[in-house]
C-alpha cells in the first residue's frame, strides 16, 4: 500500500517533441493529461528533466489523498520551488441583507 496522489504538468514553452519523454515510465503527455500514481520520487525525477530541457518552465501540480494535500511545484533548470495550500477555506454565514 502506498499514497496516491494525483498529478498533472504544464510545460511552457510547450515543445511537441517532449511529449514523447517519459519520466517514471510516464510520459509527459500522460502527465499533462493528469494522473492518479505512486510517485515517491517526483522531485528528483522533475529536477533532472528539468536540467535536461533547461530551457522549459515545468509546473507540476499534486492533489493527494489526504484533505488540503495540494500543492504546485515549479522546475526550471535543475532548480525548484513548492506552493503548499496552507489556508483554511470560510464559508460566510447567511445574510439576508445580500438576497437579490
Amino acid at each position: 500500500m502506498g499514497y496516491i496522489t494525483q498529478f498533472k504538468l504544464k510545460v511552457e514553452p510547450m515543445n511537441n517533441n517532449l511529449l514523447k519523454e517519459e519520466i517514471f515510465d510516464i510520459t509527459i503527455k500522460d502527465l499533462m493529461r493528469g494522473i492518479e500514481c505512486k510517485w515517491y520520487d517526483y522531485k528528483e525525477d522533475m529536477l533532472l528533466l528539468s536540467k535536461q530541457h533547461p530551457e522549459h518552465l515545468f509546473i507540476l501540480d499534486g492533489y493527494g489523498e489526504e484533505r488540503w494535500d495540494i500543492w504546485r511545484s515549479f522546475y526550471k533548470n535543475g532548480k525548484t520551488y513548492t506552493w503548499k495550500f496552507n489556508e483554511v477555506i470560510l464559508l460566510p454565514e447567511f445574510d439576508e441583507g445580500l438576497m437579490q
